[in-house]
């Protein structure tokens, strides 16, 4: 006989807290119907129990209100270097085999972050409603419960990144620039033939849009696959087991930052151009 922590919880447990079963599998809605109530226990309960194969519904014993035989149906990795056997229930087959439980009971939800604020009041007012002597408490239990953690760090990235397409943009203006002056002749001759002064603009301008628009599809590309590999998630945060995918929104934002670029770069030059008139063009 052997003490064992047991945490009575629901089938959803497992999907908030993205739990990752390496052997078996987890709760199903309709376990807490089983006759012998199923368990998913931790790699130390798997090893301590002999390590049994879970196809042939390995049983456990369990000694609360009464003696009750449980089943192993799934494994989850240990929380941490030699932690003690422990393992999951789910609360109506812990009612039904007798096994004592005790608080503080949480009840969590997963939503999405704008309904945290309007949910917040509705699940205290529904509480104090179904239980009147109780003290009911809801609380985030996310990282931004708090605030988000990363804006300070969010601005200084956003204000370092602004510096250097600022200091991008000056530079490609003044390549820009000394390539319209070289290109006068090619100018003035494109006039000559009936070039409007609206082509010749769009003609210089979209150089640099083009230019910036590829580079800002390399920079994309090449962010994504530094940040998704394995190798870079697993240093940045060994602790995840799920890692988030790449936003779409940073992705667009880069490139769009890019072509804005191209664009500021460009009028300039493009202005400089559409004033550029045949009679010179010869004399250059």
């Amino acid at each position: 006989m052997r003490q064992v922590q047991l945490q009575l919880v629901d089938p959803g447990y497992g999907i908030i807290h993205r739990l990752d079963v390496s052997q078996g599998g987890w709760f199903a809605a309709d376990d807490e119907e089983r006759l012998a109530p199923a368990l998913v226990v931790s790699e130390a309960f798997y090893t301590a129990a002999g390590r049994p194969n879970l196809t042939t519904n390995p049983k456990v014993k369990l000694i609360g209100n009464q003696e009750t035989t449980a089943v192993m149906i799934g494994v989850v990795p240990d929380p941490y270097p030699e932690s003690p056997p422990s393992a999951y229930m789910l609360t109506g087959a812990a009612e039904q085999a007798g096994v004592p439980g005790s608080g503080p009971w949480q009840f969590k939800l997963w939503v999405q972050d704008g309904q945290a604020d309007a949910l917040k009041a509705a699940i205290i007012s529904d509480l104090q409603r179904q239980f009147p002597g109780m003290q009911a408490q809801a609380d985030r239990m996310d990282y931004a419960s708090h605030g988000d953690p990363f804006a300070t760090v969010q601005l200084a990235v956003g204000g370092i990144a602004g510096l250097v397409l600022l200091l991008g943009a000056v530079g490609m203006l003044n390549i820009s620039m000394v390539t319209v002056r070289y290109r006068v002749r090619e100018i003035g001759i494109r006039r000559s033939f009936g070039a409007t002064s609206r082509r010749i603009f769009l003609g210089v301008m979209m150089e640099s849009v083009v230019a910036t628009a590829v580079a800002g599809m390399a920079g994309v590309m090449l962010a994504v696959a530094v940040v998704k590999n394995p190798w870079i998630e697993s240093k940045i945060a060994p602790g995840l087991s799920h890692y988030p995918a790449s936003p779409v929104e940073a992705a667009m934002l880069g490139l769009g930052s890019a072509v804005l670029v191209g664009a500021l770069a460009g009028a300039i030059p493009a202005l400089v151009a559409i004033r550029v008139k045949v009679i010179d063009a010869i004399r250059f």
